[in-house]
Order: structure tokens, then sequence, then C-alpha cells
């Protein structure tokens, strides 16, 4: 078995569950593609064909932002623990400045209906961060901090594991 597939073996025999990224975006991103079609699918039955186009389009940006900012939390994460919290910071005002920018892009054509467009992108963008919160909790990595040392210790637990 090979370190990539979605489960892991582990010296004991026992098995342990994917990476808590990769489980997180099994969760938000199925969660938020149901959301976006849902938003289409009501802005078309409620309004026009347009104002499906445009829900879809919101749907879209909020899962491409929200899912560039998990594997941007990704790699903070992997990197010195000294930028992670400015790091953080520094992805939240690139995912609000990329999105004010394509909303205002937006905005500029008479086209698109903003109000399917922002629904849609708030519902998807929920969806994303509850299907982020679920991943994460099932991934269930436990964290030991040794402070003579000042070592860490990231080990996927197998408690849960046949939920």
């Amino acid at each position: 078995m090979t370190s990539s597939s979605a489960e892991a073996r582990s010296s004991t025999g026992s098995t342990t569950r994917s990476s808590p990224t990769r489980l997180m975006l099994l969760w938000a991103v199925p969660a938020g593609l149901a959301i976006t079609l849902v938003g289409a699918l009501a802005a078309w039955l409620v309004v026009d064909g347009m104002a499906a186009l445009s829900a879809l389009v919101g749907g879209v940006l909020s899962l491409g932002v929200f899912g560039l900012g998990i594997v941007a939390i990704r790699g903070l994460l992997s990197g010195p623990g000294q930028i992670v919290m400015s790091g953080a910071f520094f992805v939240f005002l690139v995912q609000l400045a990329l999105t004010a920018g394509v909303l205002f892009l937006l905005s500029r054509s008479e086209q698109v209906s903003l109000m399917a467009l922002g629904l849609t992108f708030i519902a998807v963008g929920l969806s994303v961060q509850v299907g982020t919160v679920v991943g994460a909790l099932r991934a269930r990595v436990s964290v030991d901090v040794d402070s003579s040392t000042s070592s860490v210790s990231v080990t996927p637990t197998t408690k849960g594991a046949d939920r």
C-alpha cells in the first residue's frame, strides 16, 4: 500500500486516516459543489437563466477562494512556526482582495445577477467551512509537545477509524 492511498498501514498494523488537508478537501468540495448546483437551480427557477449562471459563477468563485485557502494554510503549517499566524492573516487578506476584485469586475456587467451570485457565494463559503471542520475532526491528529526539548510530534490516531 502506498503512502498516497486513502488508508495507510502503520507499524502496528492498524489503519490510519488520510492527511488532514485531504480529508478537509474531500468533505468541503462536494458540499460546496452541491450547494452551487442547488443555488443555480433555485436562481433559474425563481429568476432566469442569467441568474443561474451568476449563481454558478458565485459558487465556483467561493470554492476556488476557500479551496486555495486550505491548500495555502497547509503550506504555511509545513513551514516555520513563527510565520503561521501572520501567514494565515496574509492568506485571508489575499482571499478578500481576490474576491473583492472579481466581484467589482462582475458588478460592472449588467447581465450579472449580483443577488444570486452573492447568496450562492456566501452559502457555498459556509458549506466549505463546515466541510473543512468535519474533515479536520475526522483526521483526528494528536499533537504532543515536549517542553524539555522544544519538539513537537504529530501522530494520526486510529480512534474512530471505523466511522
